[in-house]
Parts: structure tokens; C-alpha cells; sequence
């Protein structure tokens, strides 16, 4: 996924290079809570990463996993809207962050990453139908 950002064009992939902090992370650290306002994306280079939502009794809810390749707060990042979920490392992870500002300017500098970020965005939609059809037919 983080290549589909680059498209074709190495100009945008060293776009985004470029402007990514390298971090790594042990297993159990928070990379962003669920309602806080969005810092940047994460590029996952390595590791595995859970999204969490608290239910309403005060549980905290696995709504999926993420893992080398996915980029996270992308949803929130262009939106402008707080985040929907926190993120936790289930292992440790090699990450790439790229802050907010600094992803728009690219962004506005590289047009056509708009599209592979459309293309993102409408994958993660899609999977939401999906859980949400799995969801459904299990309470039938």
C-alpha cells in the first residue's frame, strides 16, 4: 500500500521519503488514541499494529490489524477529523512518520498522489462494508 502512495512516479516516492521520520516502536506503545486530533500517518515498514475502538460497556474492541506495507491515519490525516481508533503495537515495528503538514504540502507539490490516496481510502470503505455484511449475516 505505502508504493500504491508513490505511484509510478520515484518523484513522489522520494516525496514521501524524504519528509518520513524512521521510529521504532516497541510491542504495547500507542501510536494515536482513538478521539485525539491526527499528528501524521505511520508508514508500517515492519511489525504488526491492532486498531482498537472501546465499546460501549468500556471494552476495547479489535476492529483490525495492520502490518508491513499499510499506512495508518491516512483516514483521519485527510479528513481533518479526530482519530477513529487507537492504534497499539502488537509487536515490535520499524515505522515511517510523516507529520500531517507536512503530507498535505506533499500532496499539494504531487497531484497525482491524490488518486492512489483515493484509491486507499475507497479499499478501507470497502472493508468496512465488508465487516459490517460479516457482522450481519452472523447476528441472522
Amino acid at each position: 500500500m505505502i508504493t500504491e502512495l508513490a505511484t509510478r512516479r520515484p518523484s513522489a516516492d522520494a516525496c514521501l521519503t524524504e519528509r518520513e521520520t524512521l521510529q521504532h516502536r516497541p510491542a504495547g506503545t500507542i501510536l494515536f488514541n482513538e478521539g485525539e486530533q491526527p499528528r501524521g500517518i505511520y508508514l508500517i515498514h515492519s511489525g504488526t499494529i491492532e486498531l482498537l475502538m472501546r465499546a460501549r460497556n468500556g471494552d476495547w474492541k479489535r476492529m483490525r490489524t495492520a502490518s508491513s506495507g499499510d499506512i495508518l491515519g491516512l483516514e483521519s490525516v485527510v479528513s481533518l477529523r479526530a482519530n477513529d481508533a487507537t492504534a497499539r503495537a502488537i509487536t515490535s515495528c520499524d515505522l515511517g512518520f510523516i507529520e500531517r503538514e507536512s503530507f498535505l504540502r506533499v500532496l499539494d507539490e504531487s497531484p497525482a498522489i491524490w488518486f492512489s490516496v483515493l484509491r486507499l481510502l475507497s479499499q478501507g470503505v470497502n472493508a468496512s462494508y465488508d465487516s459490517l455484511r460479516n457482522v450481519a449475516q452472523a447476528r441472522a
